[in-house]
């Protein structure tokens, strides 16, 4: 298996993972979210499931993420710069934010449970056309609306990302060249509105 080489911000040349095994270890102590399926993998299997969380993370948020990459030549989407948060705070350049970390950890363990985080969208089922019993077969009407299983992932990051594969709704954020912009040209929406409206309240 390739070696895991945790990003800190550094950057870190090389760098492929935003945790590594001992972090997902240590959150699931932490926050009491005990993985039984886990807690059973091997050593290896924990390490591909992590490495396996970073590459679903890029193809899930690539191009989505705030700002810019601190240094062109660094491998990781993280750290960035220009990025401001909700309170009007700008993000150290060297930073990984926590729920960027968590957001990982959270994959690895759904990775490890065997589930389809890639596929992870459903059909409701109040809107089945017709459904077979042997072989099972359902269609759902066209358009019917879907529903995520693991909402919580987006959310985790949703400070960080521009509404990305209608995932994330509208989760909009600020760079500090936006921010500096709307001091001057913020008609007709206050900063206050434009808030409360990217946040979807």
């Amino acid at each position: 298996m390739t070696a895991l080489v945790v990003e800190d911000g550094t950057p870190v040349a090389g760098s492929n993972t935003y945790v590594d095994v001992g972090d997902v270890d240590t959150y699931l102590s932490d926050y009491g979210k005990p993985s039984a399926k886990w807690s059973a993998a091997s050593a290896l299997e924990k390490g591909a499931a992590v490495l396996r969380a970073a590459q679903i993370m890029r193809a899930r948020y690539g191009g989505q993420w705030l700002g810019e990459r601190t240094e062109r030549s660094q491998p990781m989407q993280w750290p960035r710069k220009d990025l401001i948060d909700f309170d009007g705070y700008e993000y150290d350049n060297h930073t990984i934010p926590p729920e960027v970390q968590h957001c990982q950890i959270e994959i690895a363990i759904l990775v490890i449970a065997g589930e389809s985080v890639v596929n992870d969208k459903v059909q409701k089922a109040s809107h089945v056309q017709s459904e077979k019993v042997g072989p099972i077969s359902t269609t759902f009407f066209p358009n019917a609306p879907s529903i995520d299983l693991f909402p919580w992932i987006d959310q985790l990051v949703g400070e960080f990302a521009i509404a990305g594969s209608n995932k994330m709704g509208m989760s909009i954020g600020l760079t500090a060249r936006e921010r500096d912009q709307a001091n001057d040209e913020f008609d007709p929406f206050s900063y206050g509105e434009y808030f409360h409206l990217s946040k979807g309240y």
